[in-house]
């Protein structure tokens, strides 16, 4: 609808259009013009609307720009966003245990647990009391039936502790 509008704006117009526009939507549709990788990636960074900042997100691929979002910014769905872009189990684990925002709805360690397969680190988060619905995330996926014995006698959580027995009766 406004695409044809926006066709006719120059770069500097629909930059000030994506910072400065009340509406979510007339800003994305604006990004969309943008041609500059630069100019997406600051937006990227330094938009004010948490709607821009993961829209712009979608064309970045630049694994320092993207693990840097996934670590700082201050919206968890843009972190989960960034969060999906990353491969690196190493550098998961260690989004999670930084957690700057101590994580308050639990949705980016929750999301990182779901994402990781290596075993040893979804042994450490199962077994560090970080919330019952992330250590059950972690319990569910673990293969080892050594931890997942100690969990299901000595977890302080009944609900992880049951998970645990459940998980080893596969």
């Amino acid at each position: 609808m406004l695409e044809p509008v926006f066709e006719k704006l120059s770069q500097e117009s629909l930059l000030k259009i994506i910072a400065e526009d009340e509406y979510s939507n007339i800003r994305i549709a604006a990004l969309k013009k943008i041609k500059n990788q630069q100019m997406i990636e600051k937006i990227a960074v330094e938009n004010d609307n948490w709607e821009v900042r993961q829209f712009a997100l979608r064309s970045i691929t630049d694994t320092s720009l993207i693990n840097r979002i996934a670590m700082e910014d201050k919206m968890s769905y843009v972190r989960i966003s960034a969060i999906n872009k990353i491969k690196d189990q190493n550098y998961l684990y260690k989004i999670f245990l930084y957690d700057p925002l101590k994580d308050q709805d639990m949705s980016v360690r929750i999301k990182i647990t779901e994402i990781l397969t290596d075993q040893s680190i979804l042994g450490k988060i199962a077994s560090e009391p970080y919330g019952w619905v992330i250590q059950q995330e972690a319990v569910e996926k673990l293969n080892d039936k050594s931890l997942l014995t100690k969990i299901s006698l000595e977890d302080k959580d009944e609900i992880v502790r049951n998970a645990a027995k459940d998980r080893l009766k596969y």
